[in-house]
């Protein structure tokens, strides 16, 4: 069945039933895209029959608020990891509006070794390092802590997270297919991408430039989460910019202190 075993189930507080890994990235992804809403703007404009694009989608879950929230015609989920891309397919392979794709986006298509966390799936990637991830996720969880009604428990979670962290990013690698974004858009007759979500751990710039001159028009919005690692961070609002979208970057108070932001690129102007 899945090289980790066979899938598990897990009911989320919408109801809805998911393939997944673990319960606590379930729970964080679950609050994190349907409670703090980290992917939606108050300028985000999803017309009837939207299509979107979920690159870097683990097992789904913008996929499933996307559909929640917008009710698409058209849902492209791209996952490389083979672990995941097995938990993805299952979750979307009984509706006709979600095509899942078991490969990667960069500048040009091949295989490549991805570094995988089966117990923190959502930072794996080709360029995942265990210390520096770990260290952010370190932060996230210290940061989390001071919202906390109780402040014994923030103090208690704040003592132990060397503790709960412990083993979540053990490295194992995988080969994984990776595509160019042009060529998937080509080969399904995409004509507007109404929103592009990017998580792909570090490889923001190789997908960005998977996408051909004549494909720049055909989308309308993104939203891409970014480590702002060598200036990284200020070369894709460049180039957003250089297509006119109109661009907002935010960093959620959770992750003070990283280098973790997300960049929304809005509509764009009109010359």
């Amino acid at each position: 069945m899945s090289q980790t075993g066979e899938l598990r189930r897990y009911t989320l507080p919408t109801g809805d039933v998911l393939c997944h890994l673990n319960q606590h990235e379930t729970d964080y992804m679950h609050a994190e895209i349907f409670e703090q809403r980290c992917y939606t703007h108050p300028a985000l404009r999803m017309p009837s029959g939207a299509c979107v694009f979920d690159v870097g989608a683990n097992i789904g879950m913008f996929s499933l608020f996307a559909i929640r929230e917008w009710m698409p015609s058209r849902v492209y989920g791209f996952e490389p990891i083979p672990d995941v891309f097995e938990a993805l397919e299952a979750n979307f392979q009984n509706d006709a509006r979600v095509t899942t794709f078991e490969c990667g986006i960069a500048s040009a298509a091949g295989v490549q070794p991805f570094i995988y966390y089966p117990r923190y799936s959502i930072m794996s990637g080709r360029y995942a390092e265990p210390a520096r991830d770990r260290e952010l996720v370190r932060r996230y969880v210290h940061n989390r802590s001071f919202t906390l009604p109780n402040a014994e428990e923030a103090e208690i979670l704040r003592d132990n997270v060397d503790m709960l962290l412990a083993g979540r990013f053990e490295p194992v690698t995988r080969m994984c297919q990776i595509r160019r974004l042009s060529d998937v858009i080509s080969e399904h007759d995409v004509e507007t991408i109404d929103l592009l979500k990017l998580d792909v751990e570090g490889c923001e710039l190789e997908a960005l430039a998977a996408i051909d001159a004549a494909h720049w028009p055909r989308i309308r919005q993104m939203v891409i989460e970014v480590e702002d690692v060598d200036g990284r961070l200020a070369r894709i609002v460049a180039l957003l910019q250089d297509h006119r979208f109109r661009t907002e970057v935010r960093q959620d108070s959770n992750y003070g202190g990283t280098n973790l932001h997300v960049v929304f690129a809005l509509e764009r102007s009109a010359d």
